[in-house]
């Protein structure tokens, strides 16, 4: 489906009473472009149509509209699991093996949502690791494996110590 369209079923899903103008401002598509996109989710039976006065008319999502939010969502919920299921994964087998070379794991980077991620399949694992911020608290005398997910961390900066971004291919 038209991923304009998701975004103004959207966009009625929160305020039923916008004008085209309104919607066409929210999603940042052309007025006539909104015109075109609402006619054809009335004719699918995405919206329905409902007039409040000679002047004024309502966009609200029918069952069928809801439906496509819906799905999406769990569309969406399905494969972001899948790729904490697949991080979780590759943190742990990295870890497995790395421990089972006598090195000491290392998470750097912030305390964001790919930390705790992380942290919790190492737990879970019972493998125990040390949590470092910046890469420049980094040990130099330790020997260590370092996981990191800093997209601005490149090979070149690490090449002091051995170490894996969880979201490289290799």
């Amino acid at each position: 489906m038209d991923e304009r369209i998701i975004n103004i079923l959207n966009i009625l899903e929160t305020d039923d009473s916008l004008s085209q103008r309104e919607i066409s401002r929210r999603a940042n598509i052309s007025l006539g472009t909104v015109n075109a996109l609402i006619s054809r989710c009335i004719r699918t039976g995405l919206v329905k149509v409902k007039k409040l006065n000679s002047r004024n008319i309502r966009y609200m999502l029918t069952p069928e509209g809801m439906k496509e939010l819906t799905k999406r969502s769990i569309a969406y919920i399905q494969k972001s699991y899948q790729a904490i299921l697949e991080v979780e994964q590759k943190v742990r087998e990295l870890a497995e093996e790395k421990t089972g070379e006598g090195k000491n794991i290392i998470l750097l980077g912030a305390e964001d949502e790919i930390y705790q991620i992380a942290a919790n399949a190492l737990r879970a694992s019972n493998i125990s690791f040390k949590h470092i911020s910046v890469k420049e608290e980094l040990p130099e005398d330790e020997d260590c494996f370092v996981i990191h997910w800093n997209p601005d961390y490149c090979e070149e900066d690490m090449e002091d110590v051995e170490s894996r971004n969880i979201f490289s291919r290799r």
